[in-house]
């Protein structure tokens, strides 16, 4: 049986995280179902074409109760649709951070690193 190549850089998680996406002038309030500290998979109830340009706002757990959240530019890489049973029309998209501080992805790669450990 052949081996699975990982060819990502950057560790990813599966986590449900509050994620503001803004396209224009329409904002998505969705979530995450994957996280990482390049780029992340979302679900959203209108099309994404690839290389659509988003501004970001991302929520994440920092401890004690507290929040932390972090707020980049990024671009559709990959849009997958998911119609739904009901008759409405869903897709995932992938994301990948094109505009991130060192400091935002210094502190979503500890999230995802603290995430990635209780897993292990």
């Amino acid at each position: 049986m052949a081996s699975v190549v990982e060819r990502r850089r950057h560790k990813r998680v599966n986590s449900r995280l509050p994620l503001k996406l803004r396209e224009g002038d329409y904002d998505f309030i969705t979530e995450t179902k994957n996280v990482s500290c390049s780029g992340a998979y979302c679900e959203v109830n209108r099309y994404l074409p690839p290389l659509t340009k988003v501004e970001i706002t991302l929520v994440f757990p920092k401890g004690n109760g507290e929040t932390e959240s972090v707020s980049c530019k990024g671009i559709v890489v990959r849009t997958d649709h998911m119609p739904y049973s009901n008759g409405t029309n869903h897709y995932c998209v992938a994301i990948y951070f094109s505009e991130i501080s060192k400091a935002d992805m210094s502190k979503l790669n500890a999230f995802v690193e603290s995430q990635a450990s209780h897993l292990n």
